[in-house]
């Protein structure tokens, strides 16, 4: 996560990221401004009233992957 302040930000450590990591796939950005979509530089702007949705969605998406072959399905930690 990094937070900017300021509305004039061009994004560069996140697109330096991107470039750095391919295989991390879409970045999400947090934004006062309406839902954009940037497929071609792998950015999502997301209005900042979705965040804790975003947040609930990547929680879903963490718990069906660990289901997939995770510690629970091996035995491990289980009590």
């Amino acid at each position: 996560m990094e937070v900017k302040s300021g509305a004039t930000g061009s994004l560069r450590s996140l697109h330096l990221f991107l470039a750095a990591y391919p295989e991390c796939g879409k970045a999400l950005v947090f934004s006062d401004q309406p839902y954009a979509d940037l497929p071609e530089q792998k950015i999502t702007f997301l209005p900042l009233y979705t965040a804790f949705a975003a947040t609930r969605v990547y929680e879903c998406a963490g718990a069906a992957r660990a289901g997939s072959g995770g510690d629970a399905e091996r035995g491990v930690g289980a009590s």
